[in-house]
């Protein structure tokens, strides 16, 4: 006869006693305790659901409903009949609220979206399952009051966290930020001497970690349009930098001083920065600015605020609370409002033909595209898409006609006027986003100029019997983890494999208190990718352009999908590539690749496929496609 399951426990953490027989278990645990997890539950009648694998069902659900709630927040029209974007409206018309992290749907540093999934597994489950009681070990605290707005909660061992701590915090990011602000305006102010240099052309930049000095000659170097500058200039077409003064700290270069990387850039007439054209005042008035931060307090204790996080007999928001409330304390929005300005007053200054980004929808390019617009309204705004980009990397994700085109309250994003996109898939995106279809160009990106197609033979390597599997990291480490310890874990009995980790450059695993048991195992490699790739018989990420690079070479290219956002193109490059969310699962298709290789190869069909959504091509000339049609613009713009 079967039983009906009185209460489920949902984990996080490793539970610290045993569940009674009339109970099943929701498994958010990591993925060698879940593991061994499953292993002991095995004989029992104890069902075991995993997260990670239920996630995977519920995420256009939790894609939907956190894109919605986010543009609901700014657009809903409340206090004294008017929209919170209505409200944060500054004096150059264009609304703060763009420039709060909430609003840009960062899914790599704000958990929200994260949260969202695992509730909504957690709702599907509690609703089929029809259990009565409800356990969290290791919950957020955040997760716990959302679900106990439509279920009865036990919580055991959850993870709370202070909001007097919290908030200090953001006063302390405010104040640090402003004298960071203040330091960096005063060495621009005193060592760097004004331009005289009138650009057609200009392209958002950061010295120096965009853009920085060439140690081979006396050029420098873009790390995102590469070429694309001096293929201008070959045409008689000036360029020139509009640049954030932002010292680099990539590992290595964690002790240079702000002057010493500042005097770096005396050499260069085509670099201007924009803290020259923003005064002590203007520092003074936006960190000191605490008129958003009333404003939003006043718009949310109106009584229809929490019905707009209402969805299926849960409230979402405890997921969003702190957040909101965080940031408009924090440093974010006077770093951005002043980014607007300096752009202002540059671009009325200069009054380029073009400007160019690379960070898309960032907060930074929305300062960016303000500030342009204010200054110069003549500016033909460009953005070239840097990276490649799925559904749910949410911070490109917007709803049309309420973040895009600005209904109902007359608030739209600010926005480029024109996108080069990288591939098929990136267009679709930006189309799905609002910008129309004769604003985007199919061009591919200056920043992959390098992918190639030419085939890896791996025919031979594979003949061996010892194979290299090569996992390649993310900026997010805590995603990554989860991937770098599937991986360990399912090949901890197959010696005839070994362990190559390739780092996210702006990420190091090894600096995850989490790595260092596993290190002794795994090698993480310093070489050039081509050489990387030259050595790996099967890849294994979570999301990663390299995968799509490796794939359009012939590599074997396998995901594993955590139970949180899924960054990768593949996500919507249906069967494209093998997934995996269990370790159980990854172990099993490992020992039969060892058996048959060749069967894992990709296609020439897929490779294809995958190039053209992500690459657009893959012939070096990306460059050259966008510097045509810049040439265009400025040929347009001339003949006005």
């Amino acid at each position: 006869m079967q039983y009906v399951k009185k209460e489920i426990w949902i984990c996080w953490e490793k539970p610290s006693e045993s569940p009674s027989k009339y109970s099943a278990i929701l498994s958010f645990l990591r993925p060698s305790e879940e593991d061994a997890l499953s292993c002991a539950l095995s004989d029992s009648n104890i069902e075991l659901f995993f997260g990670r694998v239920v996630a995977q069902d519920v995420k256009d659900e939790a894609l939907m409903l956190y894109t919605k709630t986010v543009a609901c927040i700014g657009s809903q029209r409340f206090f004294k009949g008017r929209s919170l974007r209505e409200e944060l409206k500054s004096n150059n018309g264009n609304s703060l609220w763009w420039y709060h992290p909430v609003s840009f749907k960062d899914c790599e540093v704000d958990p929200t979206f994260n949260r969202i999934i695992q509730i909504l597994v957690i709702d599907r489950i509690a609703s089929e399952e029809k259990v009565e009681n409800i356990v969290l070990w290791g919950a957020d605290d955040a997760v716990a009051d959302v679900l106990k707005t439509k279920y009865r909660i036990e919580c055991r061992e959850t993870k709370k966290k202070s909001l007097v701590l919290r908030f200090l915090r953001a006063f302390g990011s405010r104040i640090k930020n402003f004298v960071v602000h203040v330091y960096h305006w005063y060495l621009i102010r005193k060592d760097v001497t004004k331009s005289s240099f009138i650009p057609e052309v200009v392209f958002e930049g950061f010295w120096d970690w965009s853009v920085r000095p060439n140690k081979q000659h006396d050029g420098s170097d873009d790390r995102y349009f590469k070429s694309l500058p001096d293929l201008l200039e070959q045409q008689g077409i000036k360029t020139a930098w509009l640049l954030w003064f932002s010292p680099h700290t990539e590992p290595g270069l964690k002790n240079r001083s702000s002057k010493e990387v500042l005097n770096r850039a005396r050499s260069y007439k085509n670099l201007i920065f924009l803290q020259k054209y923003l005064t002590f005042t203007d520092i003074i008035k936006s960190f000191s600015d605490f008129s958003p931060v009333i404003k939003y307090l006043s718009f949310a204790r109106y009584s229809g605020f929490r019905e707009l996080f209402n969805h299926n007999g849960l409230n979402l928001f405890a997921l969003f609370k702190d957040q909101l409330l965080y940031h408009f304390i924090s440093a974010k929005i006077p770093h951005n409002f002043l980014v607007e300005k300096a752009c202002s007053t540059a671009f009325a200054e200069f009054r380029p033909k073009i400007a160019l980004t690379f960070l898309e929808m960032f907060p930074y390019s929305l300062a960016f595209y303000a500030g342009a617009k204010q200054g110069c309204p003549e500016t033909k705004l460009a953005t070239m898409q840097h990276a490649s980009y799925s559904r749910e990397k949410t911070f490109i994700r917007l709803e049309p006609e309420i973040e895009f085109y600005g209904s109902p309250d007359n608030c739209p994003i600010p926005k480029p006027d024109y996108v080069f996109a990288m591939g098929e898939l990136g267009k679709e995106i930006f189309q799905e986003c609002g910008f129309p279809s004769k604003d985007i160009f199919l061009t591919g990106s200056a920043r992959y100029d390098h992918v190639s197609a030419e085939l890896i033979d791996k025919t031979q390597s594979v003949q061996t019997g010892r194979f290299n599997l090569l996992m390649v990291t993310s900026l997010d480490r805590d995603i990554e983890m989860d991937m770098v310890e599937a991986v360990y874990v399912a090949t901890q009995d197959l010696p005839s494999i070994s362990l190559f980790l390739r780092n996210h450059p702006f990420a190091r695993m090894e600096e995850h208190p989490l790595f260092q048991p596993m290190s002794v195992r795994i090698t993480v490699t310093q070489e050039a990718l081509d050489e990387d790739l030259q050595m790996a018989d099967l890849l294994l990420f979570s999301y990663s352009t390299v995968a799509e690079e490796s794939l359009i070479r012939g590599i074997p290219v396998w995901q594993w999908r955590s139970a949180r956002y899924n960054g990768s193109v593949f996500r919507d490059l249906h069967d494209a590539v093998p997934s995996f969310s269990r370790v159980a699962d990854l172990r099993e298709a490992i020992i039969a690749f060892m058996k048959d290789p060749a069967r894992f190869f990709p296609t020439d069909e897929i490779r294809h496929h995958v190039l053209r959504d992500c690459f657009y091509q893959a012939d070096g000339k990306a460059s050259e496609r966008i510097a045509e049609q810049i040439s265009d613009f400025i040929t347009d713009s001339s003949g006005q």
